[in-house]
């Protein structure tokens, strides 16, 4: 089965054109929603029929740069984020008691939002009411294959992978074709080592970069999704109190269909 969780690029736009306008008060087509992503296909994703708001009115996300573009804009404006004004703005206090003052959370896991990590440590304590501190990871024939086991009195209670790169993906839907996949759980990336050195990312000379990147992304804080504390404030506020509600599964999650590729969408992916 796959997932119907939407992306984190997903949810935060449902979050700003339905919740962040209300609490603005200004109606959802009146807000300008940009996001900054690794990746071009987020690109596809923002045009998706079914990411525009309840009353059609507009996108949910209106605008995604990747971030090399995002750097070109910096670089013709002269721009230094150094002196950009990092003083609280007045949209902020929209935020301000569900979200900690200058407060930068990280999640454990891998660069790619740590999905498997979160699953692994849930489902151990959900099933076999087993604390998992840390996720070990054993790589395969190449670094973006690594499956992880979760080993109970020398019993194999479950096991998950990480598969990054087309070509392991490819591999991947042979054996589950095959019925000889004996994953429980496997975290997908189209691209090689993760979002980290996703498409859209700014390019480097220097092969130490990603390496680089990735010591800078696990330098924040983590914390636990479950844990965060003012997420059941926001879920009070937002979706009825409850993630199972009518009102969360619209917000929190999607359906995924096959599409063959057309004018349109290699017209989409310009803006």
């Amino acid at each position: 089965l796959m997932s119907k969780v939407r992306s984190p690029q997903a949810i935060a736009g449902s979050f700003v054109k339905d919740y962040l306008s209300q609490m603005m008060n200004i109606l959802p087509n009146r807000i300008r929603h940009v996001t900054i992503m690794p990746c071009f296909d987020k690109k596809l994703e923002a045009s998706r029929s079914a990411f525009f708001t309840d009353d059609g009115s507009s996108r949910e996300v209106d605008l995604v740069l990747s971030t090399s573009q995002f750097k070109e804009i910096l670089d013709e404006k002269c721009a230094d984020l150094k002196n950009f004004d990092s003083n609280e703005q007045p949209n902020d206090l929209c935020l301000s008691d569900i979200v900690d003052e200058n407060a930068l959370y990280n999640h454990e896991g891998s660069g790619s939002g740590g999905y498997l990590e979160f699953v692994f440590k849930y489902a151990a304590k959900e099933l076999f009411n087993l604390d998992i501190s840390s996720v070990e990871y054993v790589a395969q024939r190449n670094k973006d294959i690594q499956e992880a086991r979760l080993i109970h009195d020398n019993k194999v209670l479950f096991h998950m992978a990480l598969c990054y790169g087309f070509r392991n993906i490819q591999n991947l839907i042979r054996k589950i074709r095959a019925g000889k996949c004996a994953y429980h759980f496997v975290e997908v990336m189209a691209c090689p080592s993760g979002c980290l050195n996703g498409g859209g990312q700014i390019r480097s000379i220097d092969k130490m970069s990603n390496n680089v990147v990735e010591q800078l992304y696990h330098s924040l804080p983590t914390v636990q999704p479950g844990e965060w504390p003012n997420l059941k404030l926001l879920i009070n506020r937002w979706l009825g109190g409850s993630l199972q509600s009518e009102k969360a599964n619209r917000m929190l999650k999607t359906q995924y269909q096959a599409v063959k590729s057309t004018k349109s969408m290699r017209f989409n992916l310009q803006w």
